[in-house]
Formats: structure tokens, sequence, C-alpha cells
């Protein structure tokens, strides 16, 4: 699978991408119209290098957006400006989508296809499929043409993503529009993907970082610099500028985010050659090969089995409603963990090729002495964790991490539910109610009236003054 970075029609995007030594790269006609007012011929050969592979797309995809404000007419004279704009540039672009504005309708879309694209060199021409043309015409363009673009957003369902999978195994070059998803990069075997996710640390602020194994991680805003502490050392060794991501410069941001798309497309290229049966699932692991599905077939009856990671033991108390032991659900100590997939493999001391994790884990939380050990257990880890970290801000120069106070914060309130555990009280609530006229009080109306009396009586007389204390002998005044 080829990646063709997309944003090249912004010259200072081309630019650092060539600097890098990124040479697949993707234009969109329509983003240059809204830059350019071609005055006179844009001509490729003079904005890019000459090794650079162009992928030119006519960018018609925003024109299909439910928000889009875009007049039939409009669409008219935007196809026939990228027509000129193909022929001003003969032979310099190794793929060319069609101008698949669907406000134009079918019969002009067919039509330009026999009367303009079809005489572009061999190869070169990319029509676009959409799902709302159903599988047949997807299949038809196939056979017409042997190559075919189809957008993400038409990735609606599984017959779709199966039908793909079909024609890519039976040698159709599929080339995938405007692709975000790094699931459905790895779930077709695509011939070329073209994407701007490289562009979204500009966009939105986030940071992109390949980790080196099998993923590609986004960090938003918020998280950027817990991200960058997590990857710092692996990065500073590949020689990116550490200080200005922490700054937020977006040439370095785009640098490291175009690096990590391209690392990771290899990354699906490899597995591929492994594995050419199969998909590339979230895990890593294959899968089974695409198969078209019949409607009319009937899935085999299987018989069912328990989720391996959990498992079901026996009460033993007979204390169900028919004195029978109750079966309770429990956590498995196994794992379906697989040495080959695993994440921590390169540094893994029992890895063993083709094996299942040598590890198991154990818990038992039975009794409350066995709570208690495992919260003193967590706790322990989680102070580890936080105190390596501390350590590790420090050995940097005393930079305040997020991250660090973060652990901290968690070690807290693990502490917390620890002593809130081990606290023991008592609470009795009485609440009653009755008739006011009661003169007993509350005591008379839950226990009786005696007890109230009893409640209220004095252990011995006690004399009027000292109730009553010192009384200063006055004249009633009317």
């Amino acid at each position: 699978m080829k990646l063709y970075f997309a944003g090249g029609e912004v010259g200072s995007h081309r630019r650092l991408l060539e600097d890098n030594g990124h040479r697949t790269i993707a234009m969109s006609y329509v983003g240059l119209s809204r830059r350019n007012k071609f005055t006179k011929p844009w001509i490729a050969d003079g904005q890019f290098a000459p090794s650079t592979e162009i992928l030119l797309d006519s960018g018609a995809f925003s024109l299909n957006k439910d928000d889009a404000r875009v007049t039939e007419q409009q669409a008219i004279a935007l196809s026939i400006n990228y027509r000129v704009f193909i022929q001003n540039n003969p032979d310099r672009f190794s793929g060319i989508t069609e101008f698949d504005a669907l406000i134009l309708g079918d019969d002009w879309l067919k039509g330009s296809r026999e009367d303009f694209y079809d005489g572009l060199p061999d190869g070169t021409f990319i029509p676009v499929w959409h799902s709302m043309s159903g599988l047949d015409e997807l299949h038809r363009l196939a056979g017409a043409y042997g190559r075919v673009g189809v957008v993400q957003d038409d990735l609606d369902d599984e017959d779709h993503e199966a039908a793909l999978g079909q024609l890519a195994a039976d040698g159709v070059k599929l080339h995938g529009m405007g692709m975000t998803s790094m699931r459905s990069m790895r779930q077709v075997a695509w011939d070329s993907v073209s994407s701007t996710s490289w562009l979204s640390p500009i966009q939105y602020g986030d940071l992109i970082i390949w980790d080196g194994v099998s993923r590609l991680h986004r960090y938003p805003r918020k998280r950027r610099d817990h991200g960058l502490k997590t990857f710092s050392d692996r990065l500073a060794a590949e020689g990116f500028d550490i200080a200005a991501i922490t700054a937020g410069e977006s040439a370095e941001l785009l640098r490291l985010s175009a690096w990590s798309w391209s690392r990771y497309v290899g990354w699906i290229n490899d597995w591929r050659a492994e594995h050419p049966q199969g998909l590339v699932t979230g895990s890593g692991r294959p899968g089974e090969p695409h198969t078209l599905p019949s409607a009319l077939a009937r899935p085999e009856p299987r018989e069912r089995t328990l989720l391996p990671i959990l498992s079901v033991t026996s009460s033993g108390t007979g204390d169900d409603k028919d004195g029978q032991a109750e079966p309770l659900t429990d956590a498995a100590s196994t794992t379906l963990m697989r040495c080959d997939s695993c994440y921590i493999r390169r540094e893994c001391p029992e890895f063993t090729e083709g094996a299942v994790c040598k590890f198991s884990i154990p818990v038992y939380v039975e009794s409350a002495n066995q709570l208690r050990s495992l919260l003193n257990t967590v706790i322990r880890i989680q102070a580890q964790r936080a105190f390596t970290m501390t350590m590790m801000e420090q050995a940097k120069g005393g930079y305040a991490d997020a991250g660090t106070g973060t652990e901290i914060d968690r070690l807290a309130r693990l502490i917390r539910l620890r002593s809130d555990a081990e606290k023991s009280s008592f609470t009795l609530s009485v609440t009653a109610s009755g008739p006011a006229a009661q003169q007993a009080g509350y005591l008379s109306s839950v226990f009786g009236r005696e007890a109230g009396d009893r409640a209220t009586a004095l252990a011995e007389p006690v004399p009027t003054a000292e109730i009553l204390g010192d009384i200063v002998e006055a004249e009633v005044v009317e």
C-alpha cells in the first residue's frame, strides 16, 4: 500500500514533505482553485521536485458534503477547468481521480469518462465508486478500468469491505480516498491511499506518534505533554526536536506526524507480506480471508463455550432458593495473549515464538483479609509507579510532568479507599410519627407511654428552687 500525503496544493506542506524524504504526495484541484486564480497555467513541474510522485485528486468530495453550497452550473465549470488543468500537466500525475460531483448526475459522469478520462494514459485514470451506486457498479468499474477509487465514507458495512477485499485479491487496484481511519487502512488490501490525517496537529493541536511496534498513538492537545514524555527518549533518538514539539511548533509537529504515518503504513505492508491471505485486525493477528457474503447462506450452528477470560465456580454452600449450590462468575487466570502479537514481545524475558503467554494472574477476593491484601498490592504497585515517574521527572531537569501528578493523585485515592474500607461503625436510625397531642413524646409513640414516663422520670425529687433559680419579685403592670 502506497500512502499519498494529501495537502500538496499548499506550498509549505509539499516543501516540508519533500525536505523530509516523503515523495508520494496528493493534491486537490478544488483545494488549489480556492487558493489560486489561475491567471496563468499552474505547472506541477515547477512546484514539485522531479522525483516526487503526484496523485491528482479532483477534490469533488468536498462538493458532495451535505453543507456544500454549490450549484450545478458551478460544478460544471469546475469540471471543465479540471480537464484543462490536467491537459496543462501531461504525463505528470501517477493517478488522476475523476471529478465525481454527485450534483452532476450519473449521465454526466459517464459521459465525462467516455469523452475525456478514457483518453488518459493507461492506468492513470481512477473512477470513483459511491456506495449508493451498488455493488454491481463497483464490479463494472473494476472490470472496465482495473483501478477504482473509494471514499472512506462509503465503507459503511461489512458487505462493502468483503466485496473490496475480493476485488483486491483478484488483482484490482483500489485507491482509498480521504482515509482517516486506521482500521479502514488495515481492513482492505489497498493499492494506495491518500489522507490528510497527517495534518491534524496543525488543525486540532494533537500529537501523532508511532510507537515503533504496531500502533499509531494520537494524543489530544490536553494530553500532548503526557504523550511526549512517554516517547521523548525514542523521538530524540530519531532526531526530533523535543523542545520544538513541546512548544507546539507546527513544522516539527508535522514532521513527526508524517514520519509516524509513514512508519505505520510500512508496518501494514510488512504484515501483509507475511500474511497475504489475511486481514490486519486491531490486535495485529491474521483474520480470515475476504469472501463475498451470500444473502441466502445460513450460518452453521456452533457449540457455545465460555469466554476464555471468565470462569465459573460453585459456591458450595447450597444457598440459592432451592438449596442448591450457586454458580459464581470469576475472572480466569489464563489469557488470550500470544507472544507473537504481544506489545512487549521485544522486552519480555519469556518470549517464545508461536507460544501463548507464560504468565498467569490469579486473583482471590473471597474474604476481608484477601480484599485487604489486594488493596495493599495495588497500592504498592501504584506507589512504585508514582515514585519512578518522580525520579524520571527530576532526572530530566525537574520539568513538572502532568503525568506524575496524575499518578500521585491515583495513589492518594487508593489510600483513601483502603482507609474507608478498614473503618467500622454502627448506626441505628429510628424515625417515628404520631399525634402531636401525645405528651410522652417520641419514645411513648414507639415503645408505649410507660416507657416515655420512665425515660422522663427523675431519679429522686429535686427542690423547686434548684430548678427555677433566683426569681425577682415584681408587680404586674397592665
